[in-house]
């Protein structure tokens, strides 16, 4: 017998976890895959703009982990994973050197950052904050007492 071929997810935040929940709701029998270039761990993006200001690390603002999220959605969760391509004709999603076969394709990545180049040294201190992983790269980086400049509306 083969292994009947996955809808395959790109992405593990609102819109990814969300449409795994309503298609679960459908059918609790297909065979799901989601890819994801982060950890997959399900939080809250609007968090990343008010977690600073409640004293909340990353860690605080994760509201399920993979694992959990993987068990609760019956789903195969491939984290860390980089997105090369699209071969649409072949119905395969390029992993770099890997492939995945998909019965259906759904794009649920998201925004990306606009990275900003500002003159000068102090580059290394500028954090643009678009998911859990930048979040937690810059409670990290920060020092007690260190004073913030927020730039953007989110």
């Amino acid at each position: 017998m083969t292994e009947q071929t996955p809808m395959v997810i790109v992405g593990t935040g609102l819109a990814g976890y969300s449409l795994a929940r309503e298609i679960r709701k459908q059918d609790k029998e297909i065979r799901i895959v989601m890819v994801t270039a982060d950890d997959g761990v399900s939080y809250s993006k609007p968090m990343l703009s008010t977690g600073f200001t409640k004293g909340k690390d990353a860690e605080g603002l994760a509201q399920a982990a993979t694992e959990a999220m993987a068990e609760q959605l019956n789903l195969e969760l491939l984290t860390y994973t980089t997105v090369t391509g699209i071969d649409t004709d072949g119905r395969r999603l390029l992993l770099g050197d890997d492939s995945l076969s998909y019965s259906k394709l759904v794009l649920a990545w998201g925004a990306d950052v606009i990275r900003l180049t500002i003159p000068g040294d102090g580059q290394e201190r500028v954090f643009p904050i678009n998911d859990l992983g930048d979040y937690r790269a810059f409670r990290k980086a920060l020092k007690p007492g260190s004073r913030v400049a927020i730039m953007g509306a989110g």
